[in-house]
C-alpha cells in the first residue's frame, strides 16, 4: 500500500507542477497582454490630445486670419496712396474745410510695411480745420499726427494748419 500511495502522490505532485507551470504561464501571458493594452490606451489618449490640440490650432488659426485681414485693411495699399489722398480731401470738404496735400514721402521699413510722411495744409474755420485734424488722426488707418501748426489771419476767421502725419502702408503682395 505504501507503494500505491507513493504512486498517487507523485501523480498528485506531478499534476500540481504541470498547474503551477501552466497557471504561472497563463498568468505572465495575461500580464503582458494587459500591459499591451495598457500602452495601446495610453497612445489612443495621446494621439485624441494630439488631436484636440490640431483643432484648437485650427480654431486659432482662422481667427488669426480674420484678425490679419482686419489688420490689413488698418494700413494704406501702397497702389492705393491717390485714392487715399482723394478720401482725405473728401474728409476735409464734409467738415469744411480746404485740404491741400503739401508733400508725400515714403519711408519703407520692411519689405511689407512702412511710413509715409504725409504734410497737409488744411485751410477754413477753426472748427472744421480742427475737425478735419481729428479726422485724419482718429480715422479708420494707422495714422499718428507728428507735427502741427496753426495760423491764424489777422482780419478773418479763416485758420490754416500745416500738420505733418506719419501714415502706415504695406506694399501690395
Amino acid at each position: 500500500m505504501k507503494k500505491k500511495s507513493l504512486i498517487h502522490l507523485s501523480i498528485a505532485a506531478g499534476i500540481l507542477v504541470v498547474a503551477l507551470v501552466a497557471y504561472t504561464l497563463w498568468f505572465l501571458t495575461v500580464d503582458g497582454l494587459g500591459k499591451e493594452v495598457s500602452g495601446l490606451e495610453s497612445e489612443i489618449q495621446a494621439r485624441a490630445n494630439e488631436s484636440g490640440r490640431v483643432a484648437e490650432a485650427r480654431t486659432a488659426l482662422a481667427s488669426l486670419a480674420t484678425n490679419e485681414a482686419r489688420l490689413r485693411n488698418y494700413f494704406i495699399n501702397t497702389n492705393e496712396v491717390v485714392l487715399f489722398l482723394e478720401r482725405i480731401g473728401a474728409t476735409g470738404r464734409a467738415l469744411g474745410a480746404d485740404v491741400e496735400v503739401v508733400h508725400v514721402q515714403a519711408e519703407t521699413a520692411t519689405e511689407s510695411r512702412g511710413n509715409m510722411t504725409l504734410a497737409l495744409r488744411i485751410s477754413g474755420s477753426f472748427d472744421s480745420v480742427m475737425r478735419t485734424v481729428g479726422a485724419i488722426e482718429f480715422g479708420p488707418f494707422d495714422s499718428a499726427l507728428t507735427d502741427i501748426s496753426l495760423d491764424a489771419r489777422p482780419d478773418s476767421d479763416i485758420w490754416t494748419a500745416s500738420a505733418t502725419f506719419a501714415i502706415g502702408v504695406q506694399n501690395p503682395n
